[in-house]
């Protein structure tokens, strides 16, 4: 996993992909009633349920990665969102810049209370090395250190999980 880190740090530097305002960005979202959010500041906020005082809250965190997939700039973001219960349900969002900009194309649910720990883009792949839940974890605490291998297909804007 220290491998993993290091390719991490040595992947922004190396690609110089134009950064993205991620606050341009329209991220989809299973958790919103419309399916997207649009951020302010990294963070978007709605109301759960109408006249209710729980908010959905979605924000960007700081695991983030930027390369080429299939020869275009590509990004891959980690979304946060805390749906107003126990849970804290963190998503991949892969972005594609094209013509008008940056694009979500398409996002993979990491998880609930997992603990990301780098995102890569390497050969035409996302890798994410994060602590999940085993069998007999307690949600709280998840002790199972695991990598998930995301393929893309840049034309479609597809993820797909491998292991």
């Amino acid at each position: 996993m220290i491998v993993l880190l290091l390719l991490a740090c040595a992947q922004v530097q190396r690609d110089e992909s134009p950064p993205v305002n991620f606050d341009q960005v329209t991220f989809l979202s299973t958790w919103t009633q419309s399916g997207t959010v649009q951020l302010t500041n990294g963070q978007y906020e709605e109301s759960a349920a109408p006249g209710s005082a729980s908010k959905i809250v979605v924000e960007l965190s700081d695991k983030i990665a930027y390369g080429k997939l299939n020869g275009k700039d590509a990004a891959a973001a980690v979304l946060v969102t805390n749906p107003g219960g126990s849970g804290t349900f963190y998503d991949l969002a892969l972005l594609i810049k094209d013509k008008q900009g940056w694009v979500n194309k398409d996002i993979a649910s990491l998880g609930d209370r997992v603990n990301v720990h780098a995102v890569v883009i390497k050969e035409n792949r996302i890798l994410v090395d994060l602590t999940a839940h085993g069998p007999e974890d307690p949600m709280c605490c998840p002790t199972r250190r695991v990598e998930y291998i995301f393929t893309v297909q840049v034309d479609t804007g597809t993820m797909k999980f491998s292991k």
